[in-house]
């Protein structure tokens, strides 16, 4: 009888061990595992009409959008098992991948014809045959010979000067502009000029309107900007690039977690979409011009060249005041007809 009950309890705790252990092992796997089986799904792989191979079927992709190609030569086939991980670039290898994207497939246009433009400078950027500045230069001869379509191969331009443009800013960004009194109007105004004629992709009337400034824009360069208060110190005004998505921004990499060729899965593609770009800020600073004071001795002679009568003139805005340090009425009409007062 004592036997019966050992076994049963030795059972027990058999059991009661089994399940605690499988608990921690399905905790330590959803932990640390970044290819447990519900993190896995299958890509469908096809070719568009000019030659450029598609992927869908990403998770964290909108419905419809295809991710790209990182890794140029390497092959995947519909069914292989994908993972998301996160793939280590550099900072500014990542943000010209957000500026081809942005500027190309899927931001600006949703088309093959972008699409492939867009996978051809992916590759550029990634084997380092594009400088990341502002300058965006080719280096060597890149991928743009595998374009064979014209018009695909303006939508590769388009991209590229769009991305050589993305850090321009207003030409007046920085600078001090003083606004001066204008009688006329009464307001206090200045022009201000931007040669390089992008303050609509800052929104630089709206935001100056909203700051409680009067602004009337004369054409793509020159606004002028006024206020009928004096400015007590100078005010700074920020901006940012008006940057609009078509899509949520998205920054992930996949790898292969398993392929239906038998292939190692190192031998097999990094999958990758960001169409995160960096905002692009620039300020100015405007101030009215200071209402100080101006003041002027005019001293009158005797014959025999003493001192004898002067007075002062403050000139304050737009108003005067005299102020007299020997009163002699006669000589301060003479004065004031000589100064056409």
């Amino acid at each position: 009888m004592k036997f019966k009950k050992i076994i049963k309890r030795i059972a027990s705790a058999a059991m009661a061990l089994a399940i605690c252990a499988t608990t921690i092992t399905a905790s330590f796997n959803g932990a640390i595992t970044a290819t447990a089986a519900e993190d896995k799904f299958s890509i469908k792989v096809s070719k568009d009409n000019y030659g450029f191979w598609h992927y869908t079927g990403f998770p964290a992709l909108e419905s419809g959008i295809s991710a790209f190609c990182y890794n140029y030569g390497k092959h995947a086939w519909s069914g292989d098992t994908y993972t998301e991980s996160d793939v280590s670039y550099s900072d500014v290898t990542k943000r010209y991948l957000g500026y081809v994207q942005y500027y190309g497939y899927p931001n600006a246009d949703t088309s093959d014809v972008y699409f492939g433009a867009t996978q051809c400078l992916i590759w550029e950027i990634l084997g380092g045959y594009r400088s990341l500045d502002n300058s965006f230069t080719l280096k060597g001869a890149g991928y743009k010979g595998l374009i064979s379509s014209q018009v695909q191969k303006k939508a590769y331009d388009d991209i590229v000067k769009r991305v050589q443009n993305h850090r321009d800013t207003m030409s007046c960004a920085g600078d001090t502009f003083t606004l001066k009194f204008n009688p006329a109007n009464k307001r206090y105004e200045t022009t201000i000029t931007d040669n390089n004629a992008v303050g609509g992709a800052f929104n630089f009337v709206a935001k100056l309107r909203n700051e409680g400034f009067t602004v009337e824009q004369k054409d793509s360069k020159h606004y002028t900007v006024a206020t009928t208060a004096p400015i007590t110190s100078a005010k700074s005004v920020s901006f940012s690039k008006n940057i609009p998505f078509r899509y949520k921004q998205t920054s992930v990499t996949y790898v292969c977690a398993g392929t239906i060729s038998g292939r190692p899965t190192q031998d097999n593609q990094v999958m990758g979409m960001n169409n995160k770009i960096d905002p692009v800020p620039m300020r100015i600073t405007l101030a009215t011009e200071k209402s100080g004071s101006l003041s002027f001795d005019k001293r009158f002679l005797r014959t025999d060249g003493s001192v004898a009568d002067s007075f002062m003139f403050i000139l304050k805005a737009q108003m005067v005041t005299i102020r007299l340090l020997h009163s002699i009425i006669p000589q301060v009409l003479t004065l004031l007809a000589q100064l056409q007062i």
